[in-house]
């Protein structure tokens, strides 16, 4: 009888325990996604069907049950995904997110495009600029991110006529280049830029100031060059003062590859010619049997 009623109370103490919650709770089991999940994620955003990728790679990064090594892809496409299913305020929230749970994040290139991407759909240009203005500037990211911020920013400069600060931008970006690969990249861009320009704009444009080592590199180098050829369009009777000031910037100029610049001027002289400037020189006697018709010159 005894040990029936040790029996009663052992039960009657675990019921107890179990309704106050002083018990350990039961560990809920995480929920497996299989990598099926992860195939469908990325065969929609293939399929441009953003609405299933921003669905399904939301619940692949909240479960935590996708590779380290894929995670932050995984957040690029859902932000993009959220952004162009035309949900702003989630994409823009995922890009909280992923800052948050990916720290090194913001020390690459997709996770700044994306928050300009964002910025930009939200008809907010200006904080676009300062946004991209500030990656520019900060010394703790890689100059990579930094040079790619600048020119991305000059672009959105150019595009609103915004010339003069397209230049100081791209000049405060040229020297952040690791390599000659992104100078000659930048140098080829901005000949590209100014050959559209009509040449009374052209023409108007200064940059590099007075000082002589200014003129000679980049961005007031190519500018120069620009204006020279649009001058040589405008005006094909200057050419001999136009191959001069070409072939000097040609010499003292500091170009990443000079090679387009030099084939170009290949061509200028092909066609118009290899005569330069010239004078004519004219004697005139001031003395002896035919003096008085110099003087009279």
């Amino acid at each position: 009888m005894a040990c029936v009623k040790r029996l009663y109370l052992l039960v009657a103490l675990s019921s107890l325990v179990l309704l106050t919650g002083c018990e350990i709770k039961k560990p809920v089991l995480p929920m497996v996604v299989s990598s099926a999940q992860e195939s469908q994620a990325d065969a929609a955003w293939r399929n441009a069907d953003y609405a299933r990728s921003e669905q399904l790679y939301r619940e692949l990064l909240l479960s935590d049950h996708i590779s380290a090594g894929r995670q932050d892809l995984a957040w690029e496409r859902l932000v993009q995904s959220a952004l162009r299913a035309g949900h702003g305020s989630a994409a823009l929230e995922d890009l909280r997110r992923w800052g948050q749970f990916r720290p090194r994040a913001r020390e690459s290139w997709p996770y700044h495009q994306a928050h300009l991407d964002i910025l930009l759909a939200m008809d907010q240009p200006g904080l676009a600029k300062r946004h991209l203005g500030a990656v520019l500037e900060d010394r703790g990211l890689p100059r990579e991110v930094r040079v790619r911020s600048g020119r991305t920013l000059a672009a959105l400069h150019w595009e609103h006529s915004e010339f003069q600060e397209a230049l100081r931008i791209l000049d405060a970006a040229y020297p952040l280049c690791t390599g000659g690969e992104c100078r000659e990249e930048m140098e080829r861009e901005l000949m590209a830029g100014l050959s559209r320009l009509q040449p009374q704009l052209l023409e108007m444009l200064e940059y590099g100031g007075p000082e002589t080592a200014a003129r000679f590199r980049f961005p007031a180098l190519q500018l120069q060059w620009q204006k020279q050829l649009a001058q040589l369009h405008e005006h094909p009777e200057r050419w001999p003062a136009v191959r001069s000031s070409l072939e000097h910037l040609l010499a003292k100029g500091r170009w990443e590859d000079a090679a387009q610049s030099e084939a170009t001027f290949s061509r200028l002289v092909a066609r118009f010619g290899e005569h330069r400037e010239s004078g004519v020189a004219l004697l005139i006697p001031l003395s002896g049997p035919f003096a008085q018709v110099g003087w009279k010159i």
